[in-house]
C-alpha cells in the first residue's frame, strides 16, 4: 500500500474522530438530553393504546430510565428489569395496567445495537453510575443494573448502545474484568505473639505410663511398693535367718 494515502487516511480519521467529538459536545451544551426526551416522546406518538374493563395496554419508548406513552406521560420502570432484561434507549415497551393495578411490561421491538467496551466510574457528589466508552463518552447506567452485575469503579465492562443514534443511557452487558487490588504484607506481629505465648505457657501434667511396669508416675508413693516389713512378712524365713545371711541361699 503507498505509504502517503496511508498516512493521508489516518489523518482524515483522526479529524474526523475530532469533528465528531466537537459535535458531541455541542450537543451537551444544547442539552441533548432534553433532545432524547423529544424523540422518544415523537417515536411514543404513533404508538397504541387500549382500554378495556380488566385491563389497560399502552405501548411507549424507552428513554433510558422510564417509558414513555403515546399521551407524552412518562411511566415508571423497575430498574431491576430494566437490567435484567438490558433495556435500551429507543426499545418499544408494552406496558399492561392489571385491574388491580399491576404494571407488567414487555419488550416487543428492541432497537438495533452496537457493544462496547469501557470502564465504570461514578461521580462522588451525585452518586451516579456511567461508564467512560473506548469512543471517549461518557453513558449513564442504572445504579441496579452495576449492582446486578456487582460491577464497582474501574470495572471493565461491556456495554450496549442504540446502533447509529445519539443517547445518554446504555445497558450493561457483563463484567469482564476487575482491577487487580494489591496483596497486604503479612503481618509477623500476631504470629510473634503466638509463639511466645506458646513458649511461656506451661505444659499439662499428664500420666506418663510406665511401659514395663504399668504403672503411673502420677500415682501415689505409697501406692507403688509395699514396705520393706511387709515383704518379710510374707515370707517364712524368720528375722534372725536373714541377718545371718540364710537368704543368701535362696
Amino acid at each position: 500500500m503507498n505509504q502517503k494515502k496511508l498516512a493521508q487516511l489516518i489523518q482524515l480519521i483522526e479529524t474526523a474522530d475530532i469533528s465528531l467529538q466537537q459535535a458531541r459536545d455541542v450537543l451537551k451544551e444544547l442539552g441533548s438530553e432534553n433532545i432524547n426526551a423529544n424523540l422518544a416522546q415523537d417515536r411514543a406518538v404513533n404508538l397504541s393504546s387500549t382500554a378495556n374493563n380488566k385491563e389497560q395496554i399502552i405501548e411507549g419508548v424507552f428513554n433510558g430510565q422510564n417509558m414513555i406513552g403515546p399521551d407524552a406521560k412518562e411511566y415508571s420502570v423497575p430498574a431491576n428489569y430494566a437490567s435484567k432484561s438490558k433495556l435500551v434507549e429507543g426499545d418499544i415497551l408494552k406496558l399492561t395496567i392489571q385491574y388491580d393495578g399491576s404494571f407488567i411490561y414487555k419488550q416487543i421491538k428492541p432497537i438495533q445495537r452496537d457493544r462496547i467496551k469501557g470502564k465504570l466510574i461514578i461521580d462522588e457528589v451525585t452518586g451516579q453510575y456511567s461508564v467512560l466508552a473506548e469512543d471517549k463518552k461518557k453513558y449513564n447506567v442504572l445504579t441496579a443494573s452495576a449492582t446486578y452485575f456487582k460491577a464497582k469503579p474501574n470495572d471493565d465492562l461491556i456495554i450496549i448502545i442504540p446502533k447509529d443514534k445519539v443517547c445518554q443511557w446504555a445497558a450493561i452487558e457483563n463484567v469482564i474484568s476487575t482491577p487487580n487490588k494489591p496483596v497486604p504484607e503479612f503481618d509477623k506481629t500476631q504470629t510473634i505473639i503466638q509463639e511466645t505465648q506458646e513458649k511461656t505457657q506451661p505444659e499439662e501434667l499428664k500420666p506418663i505410663e510406665n511401659s514395663y511396669s504399668g504403672i503411673s508416675s502420677s500415682a501415689a508413693p505409697e501406692s507403688i511398693l509395699p514396705e520393706t516389713e511387709e515383704i518379710i512378712n510374707n515370707t517364712d524365713l524368720d528375722i534372725d535367718d536373714i541377718k545371718k545371711g540364710d537368704l543368701a541361699e535362696l
